[in-house]
């Protein structure tokens, strides 16, 4: 039927097969991040974020919270 030869050429082949999909899934997906439209929203993210609105109230100190003595 299928002898340790064969079991070692389906091992072989399978491995190498699988390497190279894991190769071309990673770089595929490395081509995904640096794409102009993942690019764009980063940068209107960024601008958003650059812009903080001004608060006109003042804040105030926290008052210390003081232990009862025994």
């Amino acid at each position: 039927m299928g002898g340790v030869q064969k079991t070692t050429d389906f091992l072989d082949k399978s491995t190498w097969t699988l390497a190279t999909i894991l190769i071309v899934l990673i770089l595929l997906s490395s081509l995904s991040f640096s794409g102009s439209l993942s690019d764009a929203n980063s940068k209107i993210i960024d601008e958003k974020e650059m812009v903080a609105p001004k608060s006109s109230a003042t804040p105030v100190p926290a008052k210390p919270v003081e232990t009862p003595k025994k």
